[in-house]
């Protein structure tokens, strides 16, 4: 197996794991898209605690890359989805959960999406 499928195995892994329910909420100059529909995908969404750490399971805590929110989704689970800087995010499992805006997306992984996510205003 190249190094290609070894990532894609522990992507599916690792987000089947620890992926949880989250809304995407697609929208256009600030309100709903109606040409992009709202959708329950699920995600493994990492947000810094207001310590500043991590969890990484296990009782494994970290303090790196604990600046930014990020959702790694499976590339393909969602081959069609549509995603766009000023979407939003939000982990629906707990209520209370707060929405996270879209600052950046990462197509550079072959398995995944990575989405760098700022608390809304």
């Amino acid at each position: 197996m190249d190094w290609k499928g070894i990532e894609a195995m522990t992507d599916k892994i690792v987000i089947g794991a620890f992926a949880e329910p989250i809304l995407h909420r697609p929208l256009k100059n600030g309100s709903s898209d109606p040409g992009r529909p709202q959708q329950s995908i699920r995600g493994v969404l990492h947000a810094p605690n207001a310590e500043g750490t991590v969890s990484l399971g296990s009782g494994l805590i970290t303090t790196i890359a604990t600046t930014e929110t990020a959702l790694g989704i499976n590339r393909a689970d969602y081959p069609s989805i549509d995603i766009r800087q000023g979407d939003e995010f939000r982990a629906t499992d707990a209520p209370g959960q707060p929405f996270y805006e879209v600052k950046r997306i990462s197509g550079r992984f072959s398995s995944i999406i990575v989405i760098n996510l700022a608390p809304t205003a």
